[in-house]
């Protein structure tokens, strides 16, 4: 039924970017209705619940993402809404004392479920944002 397990060293990260204890891959087929395809598995030590990544959700079409309307409505210029507030939107500010966000007892946390990549052609871009957030000593949270 199963294949034998294959030793690996590959790096597998779970929904939260933590690297998961991986003892090793198989070799299945994944099936879903009427789709199905010859995949490796990985077997990952005290894995709570079984992790299905993008490649696989757009394989067997478990989830399709349509997007009907590309386009962009330009309600308000930009412009005279930073007229209408210049103080607000000069730069990044400081808060002059310490804040805290208090959470309702029953909160639960929420993390999401597939870390969001970025594209390729705007990496640059970014990486010279987190330099200039970090230069401002404005705190980025990364994992």
């Amino acid at each position: 039924m199963f294949s034998k397990i294959q030793k690996t060293n590959e790096c597998v990260r779970g929904p939260d970017d933590s690297r998961l204890d991986v003892l090793g891959k198989i070799e299945v087929t994944l099936s879903h209705e009427i789709r199905s395809f010859n995949t490796h598995i990985y077997v990952i030590r005290n894995l709570e619940r079984p992790i299905l990544g993008r490649f696989g959700i757009e394989k067997l079409r478990i989830l399709e993402l349509q997007c009907h309307n590309n386009s962009v409505r330009n309600v308000e210029r930009s412009d005279s809404i930073l007229n209408e507030f210049p103080k607000i939107f000069q730069d990044v500010g400081n808060l002059k004392t310490e804040m805290s966000i208090q959470l309702k007892p029953n909160s639960k946390p929420y993390i999401r479920s597939v870390p969001r990549k970025v594209p390729i052609p705007i990496l640059p871009k970014l990486k010279d944002e987190f330099d200039r957030l970090i230069k401002l000593e404005i705190h980025i949270c990364r994992k």
